[in-house]
């Protein structure tokens, strides 16, 4: 999925998805051929669902309108998770449905681990926020922001959805190549 500015991929093991995210001017750039150079991911969104180890996976992507929806079911439980990129903003967005019985789910907002990038994480009100950069042996510089806020939900990464009730995942993505602060921005 992507709207031509940021990348976002999606993944299942056992009881997770995890959405990977990106965007274009997000590298790590070194000219020495280090074999390190190159595009990398600039978040993770994880979402773990209790409960449902082992549960069926099915994705299903509309072309149309770009969107994805995962289908995971358990014996007494599924959950649908629906995303979708913004075509004019970097905007994504996830909505999470439990089926006939309540969810009980958790919510990660990570980066890879790499000895080269800067990380630093924080929370701002009701919005969990990460930014990772690559400011060491590099030619250029670079960093990322990522926001996500979780709607229709109490402001903890923990989250209850009841029987047929739903919650919506928001997450912004920017670069320091168009905001100086792209960390102020997202939030």
């Amino acid at each position: 999925m992507g709207n031509g500015d940021i990348t976002m991929s999606v993944g299942y093991d056992s009881n997770s998805l995890t959405y990977y995210l990106s965007k274009n001017d997000f590298w790590r750039l070194r000219s020495q051929a280090d074999g390190l150079s190159g595009p990398r991911v600039a978040g993770c969104v994880g979402i773990t669902v209790e409960g449902l180890t082992g549960a069926d996976f099915t994705a299903r992507q509309t072309l149309r309108n770009g969107e994805t929806t995962c289908f995971l079911t358990g014996e007494d439980r599924n959950i649908t998770a629906k995303s979708w990129v913004s075509a004019t903003e970097d905007l994504v967005f996830i909505e999470l449905s439990a089926g006939t019985g309540e969810a009980r789910v958790k919510v990660d907002l990570t980066a890879p681990a790499n000895d080269r990038a800067v990380l630093r994480s924080g929370k701002s009100g009701s919005v969990y926020w990460l930014s990772r950069a690559f400011e060491d042996s590099v030619d250029i510089k670079t960093k990322v922001a990522i926001s996500l806020k979780i709607f229709d939900a109490d402001t903890a990464r923990s989250i209850l959805i009841p029987p047929k009730g739903k919650v919506t995942i928001a997450i912004a993505v920017e670069s320091r190549f168009k905001k100086e602060d792209p960390v102020d921005y997202v939030v």
